[in-house]
């Protein structure tokens, strides 16, 4: 099996309410399909555009991604996309949800297990309340669509 990922948007949680999607996507191909799928795309991508040499799905018309799809469809793979609307949310919003998220690790942890993993995960909980919102965002997504 092989999984792909790929993310799309900033994960920035703007300052004024605007919408501002952000995404995660996992496209996983059995391996005795990997071959003759990536000779397909190579194929219909040749004519789409590329920044740096990367396709941008930004930039991509709607046959292309028709395209793409059908020939996805005609494959046994797996598509997962989990996506946000960061314009939805406040910073408070998110840094509350990130905080209680290690508030919650911590309370897997006491005196009756070692003291050199509850500081482990003190100290965990402590990168996780540092981590920045975007990457947060990020993550939480990522961690959805893994799931």
């Amino acid at each position: 099996m092989h999984i792909y990922l790929d993310e799309s948007g900033t994960f920035v949680v703007p300052e004024a309410p605007v919408s501002s999607i952000s995404a995660v996507g996992a496209l996983a191909i059995p391996a005795c399909y990997q071959r003759a799928l990536w000779k397909r795309y190579r194929r219909i991508r040749a004519h789409w555009p590329t920044e740096n040499g990367e396709v941008k799905g930004r930039r991509l018309d709607e046959s292309q991604v028709s395209g793409l799809a059908d020939m996805l469809a005609d494959t046994p793979v797996i598509f997962v996309i989990a996506g946000m609307d960061t314009g939805m949310e406040t910073r408070a919003a998110v840094q509350r949800h990130r905080d209680r998220h290690a508030d919650k690790l911590l309370l897997s942890v006491g005196p009756k297990h070692r003291p050199s993993m509850v500081a482990q995960m003190q100290q965990i909980a402590r990168r996780l309340r540092e981590t920045p919102l975007q990457l947060y965002i990020e993550s939480q997504l990522l961690f959805e669509i893994v799931q």
